[in-house]
């Protein structure tokens, strides 16, 4: 996207006494491929023309022009992914002479341990059978070793070719003692090669599996190897024809028939993508123009450094900052695109959380880990998500969870810069429950590695018996307040009723743990003559309470679509209807002093939160709505004894056709969508 619709009112800038080529130099540069902070420099360099400083940028812009080896005065850029996909006998990044000793060190210990080893083992042992029948899997020694993947090159439609390499992800370079106050260490992004020491860098491919049948032909240490079609197509991808690619893939990586390889390989998870050079995330093929969506995404992108950071765009200004403008067709292809399979994996949190230098690749488009973090904080910041759902505000559809799991990964990642711990095993939990998994085992196994909590990742265990072991392995401050997870309708006879079920989403939004309702469970007390309130049976939780109240009456559950409630035929009227008679035949004379039953009640509907299910509701806002949709529900007015009337003024009154007005049309979205987050069941 251009920056120049942004400067056309400087009108008496130095902006206008641009020369063509200095022009077209820097239009050129600012629309490449490039990551914000890379774009940042540039906007640097044009508020340096701006003030005056022309002739110091004209300097550096000759400089670029004479080392260019491209026509017209352009700088050539190389091809997106080039150089970020490890290639076989290149040598990436540069080690000082602490770090080459320190893994010298490393090397020359591990060789002495194989020595003993080899020693100890006989000429008939299983180890010595296993690897003399040639076949692709060879038994990995330590619990630290992995495999890594060369991928030989070809075209694009030659058979998949690759050898497997045995290395370690063990080493970790350690802070020079030499200088006392330096706390700087060097990250290790390789592993090392068990066959002659070496770094041994590669690229870790994140990717959805997509249909699990293995039927795509792969030669994989001289023997014939069937994976998926997703991945086949990956591969294909990311082959080079002249040159053999390093890779990491879980797919052909781990033994997967080997469940005690794979128990050691997931524990190792985290460790794998930390260590890699570079991480490949890998959307699928091309489809439903995923090309025009990146763009969107990045004139999203440009569009939000123009603006405050709490500003709300109208409709009618989405077009003035360049965006597609409501109901345009480029936001429902920017929805297909964030539908994706891999934006619902449960896996992607961790992997990452952990990852040093991401990259998307879409068919042969790629974009940066940068830009696509944040165009999910801008989307959300600025309300631009719920144009990715127009016809449906009530819900929130899979492409816009996919844009706020990219968020969450983001405040992941960016706590782990500061604390590799600072993930409690209960909120590691809560981030992966609305993802997808095709194990419902590893709602629990793909999130540990984020914590210090550490659960054998054993894959012939029932489910619930893997969540009641998380359970019973959460923090003991956190036991009570994993009771707001907590809300299957009847508990399943022999399994514990405290237990969350994390293979299904959220039931009660507005009642879970990332609202303030959690503060509710955080008051109750652990008994002091039972410190440890799980019995020992493994099934009772035991706690000491105070008797609050009784419940006297239940409705039946809610549809979540506010709109229906003037309409008297359907779900969510009767319900809203019956609610209200109920109100008024059981709380006649409300106790509270401060509020009547009106306000009461529908601040019942939204639990009292606004549509971030975080902040307190907007009383004037909400309340005036309401009152217009009870009145058209009950067809008299007030509905409610002490519902405030409608305006005096005809012309001032509201009216359900106002509410398509500006103001009142985002008011009454967000009432949605807070309805929506209070009644879900």
């Amino acid at each position: 996207m251009s920056v120049l619709p942004f400067l056309h009112e400087e009108r008496d800038g130095n902006y206008w006494s641009w020369s063509p080529e200095l022009n077209d130099f820097y239009m050129s540069q600012y629309n490449r491929d490039l990551g914000r902070q890379q774009r940042g420099a540039y906007l640097h360099d044009l508020l340096l023309i701006r003030t005056g400083a022309l002739g110091q940028w004209e300097k550096i812009w000759n400089k670029d022009l004479e080392s260019s080896k491209a026509p017209s005065g352009k700088i050539s850029k190389p091809l997106p992914g080039e150089d970020f996909i490890v290639k076989a006998g290149m040598t990436y990044g540069q080690l000082g002479e602490f770090d080459k000793e320190s893994l010298l060190a490393y090397v020359e210990g591990k060789k002495a341990q194989e020595e003993l080893r080899q020693t100890a083992i006989t000429s008939t042992s299983p180890r010595c059978q296993l690897e003399s029948e040639g076949r692709i899997y060879h038994q990995l020694k330590n619990s630290q070793d992995i495999r890594v993947m060369e991928l030989c090159p070809g075209t694009f439609n030659d058979v998949l070719t690759c050898i497997l390499h045995v290395c370690s992800v063990e080493f970790e370079y350690q802070i020079n003692p030499l200088y006392e106050n330096d706390t700087y260490k060097t990250h290790t992004l390789h592993a090392v090669s068990h066959k002659n020491g070496q770094p041994v860098w590669y690229t870790a491919i994140s990717y959805a599996w997509g249909n699990p049948a293995f039927i795509k032909p792969t030669i994989c240490n001289g023997k014939p190897f069937f994976t998926t079609v997703n991945l086949d197509t990956a591969l294909r991808s990311l082959r080079r024809v002249d040159v053999a690619v390093m890779l990491w893939v879980d797919q052909i990586c781990i033994n997967q028939v080997d469940l005690e390889e794979k128990t050691q390989q997931v524990l190792l998870m985290s460790r794998i993508f930390n260590h890699a050079w570079s991480t490949l995330i890998w959307l699928g093929e091309e489809a439903d123009d995923c090309r025009g969506a990146l763009k969107t995404i990045l004139a999203v992108n440009d569009a939000s450094q123009c603006t405050f950071e709490d500003w709300i765009p109208e409709p009618e200004d989405l077009e003035r900052m360049f965006l597609p403008a409501p109901g345009s067709p480029k936001w429902s292809e920017l929805g297909k695109f964030l539908a994706r399979p891999w934006f619902q994996r449960v896996w992607i949190i961790q992997e990452i959380a952990f990852s040093k230098n991401v990259q998307f690749l879409c068919g042969s488009n790629y974009i940066s880990w940068e830009d696509m973090s944040l165009f999910a904080l801008c989307m959300i910041q600025h309300d631009l998500i719920h144009y990715l759902s127009l016809n449906r505000p009530s819900q929130e559809t899979t492409s816009e969870s996919g844009c706020r799991r990219l968020l969450d990964i983001f405040y992941i990642q960016s706590s782990f810069t500061s604390n590799r711990d600072s993930q409690s095993l209960l909120n590691a939990l809560v981030y992966g429950r609305g993802a997808q998994a095709t194990d419902p085992r590893d709602k629990v196994f793909a999130v540990m590695g984020m914590t210090a909590t550490i659960i054998n990742p054993d894959y012939s265990k029932p489910t619930f018996d893997v969540y009641t072991e998380a359970a019973e392995s959460v923090e003991p401050n956190d036991i009570v307040t994993m009771l707001c997870c907590v809300d299957h309708s009847q508990p399943v006879a022999g399994r514990p009723s405290w237990v969350p079920d994390w293979s299904t989403p959220r039931q009660t939004t507005a009642l879970g743990y990332s609202s303030s309702s959690r503060a509710v469970y955080q008051n109750a007390k652990i008994s002091k003559s039972w410190p440890r309130p799980i019995r020992q049976d493994g099934k009772t939780l035991v706690f000491i309470g105070t008797l609050f109240d009784t419940i006297s009456n239940l409705t039946g559950v809610a549809s979540s679509n506010l709109k229906d409630v003037p309409n008297t035929t359907t779900a969510t009227s009767k319900f809203v209807t019956q609610s209200m008679a109920m109100a008024t035949q059981q709380c006649s004379s409300y106790i509270s002093s401060k509020t009547g039953l009106f306000f009461a009640f529908w601040q019942t509907l939204v639990a009292g939160k606004d549509e971030s299910g975080r902040m307190k509701a907007p009383t004037d806002e909400f309340g005036r709505i309401f009152a217009l949709l009870f009145d058209c529900a009950t067809a008299q007015s007030p509905s409610l004894p002490d519902q405030p009337p409608p305006h005096p003024n005809p012309k001032k009154r509201l009216t359900l056709d106002k509410l398509n007005f500006r103001r009142p049309q985002k008011t009454y979205r967000q009432m949605q969508l807070a309805f929506s987050a209070a009644v879900t069941a």
